[in-house]
């Protein structure tokens, strides 16, 4: 998967579909493939209209647990890349919420870096929001394997991400 016309990106849902599920405290994460089409040279808007298409057909299925769908596909396996995307998507569009815990003090957890890339390319992008709760921009984090991307390569990525520090050896993270 992921050679010449067909692009599989893999994105991550919520999980929550079920109704049932609306009282639980939990991570119900999934993961979906996107796959993408670019066969016959499409028109920038034929892409597109291909994507949402797509894209769209995957969401109604993405109660399908990932671990079932590799099992369905069965892809040639491999403990140096993941087996059926190599990109991952992944869009940050909750609002942020704290919700008061008598007696207790809640802060942000910045999580945990570990400055090795999952995937060979991951997109983190976050909608911000103003102080009137409208759309304010995004912003976004690349991360990407060092060992696939020459120099070159790494500052064109740096330069489409406008902002973005220079990745150092060690750290394949762009912010």
């Amino acid at each position: 998967m992921g050679a010449g016309e067909d692009i599989p990106v893999g994105a991550p849902v919520a999980g929550r579909t079920d109704d049932s599920l609306n009282d639980l405290v939990g991570f119900f994460v999934n993961t979906l493939v996107l796959r993408t089409d670019t066969s016959g040279n499409p028109t920038f808007r034929t892409l597109l209209d291909r994507v949402r298409e797509t894209d769209l057909a995957a969401y109604q299925h993405q109660d399908l647990p990932f671990e079932r769908l590799v099992e369905l596909v069965n892809p040639a396996r491999s403990t140096t890349r993941h087996p059926l995307f190599q990109v991952m998507l992944v869009l940050q569009n909750a609002v942020d919420s704290q919700q008061p815990l008598p007696g207790l003090q809640v802060s942000e957890f910045a999580g945990l870096r570990t400055e090795t890339a999952k995937f060979d390319l991951s997109f983190a992008l976050r909608e911000l929001l103003g102080p009137d709760g409208q759309p304010a921009g995004m912003e976004g984090e690349l991360q990407f394997a060092t060992d696939l991307f020459d120099r070159r390569r790494r500052n064109c990525s740096r330069c489409a991400s406008s902002g973005c520090s220079r990745p150092s050896p060690r750290s394949p993270t762009c912010r």
